[in-house]
């Protein structure tokens, strides 16, 4: 907030207004009737068309600028109204803030499973998959290959030579 006090050898009846905003009624402020000598004008920084500029040089900060017309008259400008060129800067401090605060991580729980190795047997069956097992055959016989695990996954090589699965609960 931009606030301006004004200081005048009688009751101030006139306006008082940010330069080429006039037409904004929060950039204007009428004091028809009052009967102070001293006047507030306020304005929220930016507002106005507020001019901000951020400094590099020596000072480093912002300044914020605009032109402010004192009117003696609520409607009219006359030779005795004044215009003042207000500037407002905010130095950027050059200090390091710091302040130590620890948080602790999420604890972790380690998840580890090392499955057992199912335990396989191999077989080879006549005919069918629940066929006689055998360790001869002839050119042409049918034969299964039968590969059974303690897992409960059966996979069985038929003789056409396509894997199939058959899984038992």
């Amino acid at each position: 907030m931009v606030k301006m006090v004004f200081h005048t050898r009688r009751p101030f009846r006139g306006r008082i207004f940010v330069r080429g905003m006039v037409e904004k009624s929060q950039c204007v402020s009428d004091f028809v009737n009052n009967t102070e000598s001293s006047v507030n004008f306020e304005l929220k920084n930016g507002d106005c068309n507020m001019r901000r500029q951020r400094k590099i040089g020596f000072p480093k900060g912002v300044e914020h600028s605009m032109t402010v017309v004192v009117s003696f008259h609520h409607t009219f400008l006359t030779q005795v109204d004044k215009a003042y060129r207000c500037t407002c800067f905010f130095m950027e401090a050059d200090k390091i803030l710091s302040s130590q605060v620890d948080v602790s991580m999420i604890p972790t729980v380690d998840l580890m499973d090392t499955p057992k190795s199912p335990v396989c047997s191999y077989n080879v069956r006549r005919g069918t998959l629940n066929g006689p097992l055998t360790t001869f055959a002839n050119v042409g016989d049918k034969l299964w290959h039968v590969w059974k695990c303690d897992s409960g996954e059966q996979v069985d090589l038929a003789p056409d030579k396509r894997l199939k699965r058959n899984f038992t609960e």
